[in-house]
């Protein structure tokens, strides 16, 4: 009994390790200058190079990864914020009211919950191009906002 459990504690460490290192590098990595980096040399203090690294992430092609980022989080956010109040709306809704056709809009979304993301973006991507909204912000946020 106590063996299993140590062997799957065990199991579970090594897994967590497994996922974990590449975080650690990534981080060690962005702390060292160029020649530490390619030499694997991170736990040297001599070549401690984070605030230029970060100063020539943002500096870089005059800031372009800041307007990334903040892309990023406006996605991320307001799509998040905007497709729950919809999605909220949607289930009261759903809740609280009786209307025709309730069980069989409800079984669509159902079915639609199951339909893969990735099978969905071709035909996004067509729909947005053809209403001339590709490569703007609408062509994101859209689709989030009206996710089943």
């Amino acid at each position: 009994m106590m063996t299993g459990r140590v062997a799957a504690n065990v199991v579970i460490g090594v897994g967590a390790l497994y996922a974990l290192l590449p975080l650690v590098w990534l981080l060690l990595a962005s702390t060292v200058d160029t020649q530490a980096l390619f030499a694997s040399d991170f736990f040297s203090l001599d070549n401690s190079a984070f605030a230029d690294n970060v100063k020539g992430l943002f500096t870089q092609e005059k800031g372009i990864y800041g307007r990334w980022y903040l892309n990023s989080v406006l996605y991320a956010v307001g799509g998040a914020a905007f497709g729950a109040l919809i999605s909220t709306a949607a289930g009261y809704v759903f809740d609280k009211f009786s209307f025709t056709g309730k069980n069989q809009l409800f079984a669509l979304v159902l079915v639609s919950v199951m339909v893969p993301a990735a099978v969905l973006a071709l035909p996004l991507y067509l729909m947005a191009s053809a209403a001339g909204a590709a490569n703007t912000i609408w062509s994101v946020i859209i689709p989030v906002l009206f996710n089943p």
